[in-house]
């Protein structure tokens, strides 16, 4: 997941939530590919809304873009520190989910919920 997400800039970030127990870090490759990597400490989801700020350099796009996500989180009712092992492989699984993300002129802004224990990234590409 994260060697997918190299990149050349890193982007600030205005977010809703709080810094703990969400840390964020956004980047983007090319101008073309962002990425918004979030790690949520918690057990608990939270909900969030995050805009990257200061795409200026970027090529024109449509007011909104899709996106993906994709997620590592312990399932339901695991504990959040379970891992794969050989017997087990299949305890902790990536999932990729659809995410609509908004430009708003010089910034990208998106809203979801990052599930507790999880390690998330995000990838837009305009």
């Amino acid at each position: 997941m994260i060697s997918n997400a190299r990149s050349d800039t890193t982007h600030p970030v205005q977010s809703n939530a709080d810094i703990s127990p969400l840390y964020w870090v956004a980047s983007s490759v090319n101008d073309t590919s962002f990425f918004f990597q979030v790690a949520n400490i918690d057990s608990s989801p939270v909900p969030f809304t995050a805009t990257i700020q200061n795409i200026a350099r970027s090529k024109p796009t449509s007011n909104s873009a899709k996106a993906t996500a994709t997620i590592l989180a312990a399932a339901p009712g695991q504990p959040a520190n379970v891992t794969n092992s050989l017997a087990l492989g299949q305890q902790v699984v990536p999932k990729v989910q659809s995410v609509q993300v908004t430009k708003l002129g010089q910034n990208l802004q998106f809203s979801g919920t990052i599930p507790g224990g999880s390690f998330s990234v995000y990838r837009v590409d305009i």
